[in-house]
């Protein structure tokens, strides 16, 4: 029973994915307090089924999940500090605040868009945009810019199964 609902959670990511201009597997309403960490998550889930049933289409949508981290966004900006030629500058993130090294520490992904608004920098954007335009690159923005663990650690797992 697992297997199964595993399997159909896969191929619902995948229409997801398929439906999404920039090919994330993120729908509008997954814009909010750490949606790059969902976006890894479903990253995940993908490998997850293909490991368990092999299918293109999941191990495919899995790297569209990874190039949407990396940069192939509205933005087109890695949400990986000090990965690809434009990433996040200015985490909510105290060690790479603290002025002791230049730039952010390397290869942390940033929460990224959240139509929530949950923090001032947040709420002072344009109530209008779309969910995915919610994001602000300061260290200020704690709600979209903030560093979480458990995204690291989704990002880890996305990356790896990128090797097989």
């Amino acid at each position: 029973a697992i297997r199964s609902r595993m399997l159909s959670a896969a191929r619902a990511i995948v229409s997801a994915t398929a439906a999404n201009p920039y090919h994330v597997s993120l729908k509008p309403t997954d814009f909010h307090w750490g949606s790059n960490g969902i976006a890894a998550q479903y990253g995940m889930d993908l490998l997850i089924a293909n490991a368990i049933a092999p299918n293109p289409a999941f191990a495919n949508s899995a790297r569209d999940d990874l190039h949407y981290l990396l940069g192939r966004n509205t933005f087109s900006l890695s949400w990986v500090t000090q990965v690809g030629e434009h990433s996040v500058l200015h985490p909510h993130h105290r060690p790479s605040g603290s002025g002791e090294q230049p730039g952010p520490w390397p290869g942390l992904l940033s929460g990224g868009p959240n139509a929530g608004r949950n923090d001032p920098v947040l709420a002072a954007l344009p109530s209008n945009l779309p969910p995915e335009k919610y994001y602000a690159d300061q260290t200020t923005s704690f709600a979209s810019n903030e560093i979480a663990i458990n995204w690291q650690a989704t990002l880890v797992f996305l990356l790896a199964g990128q090797l097989h």
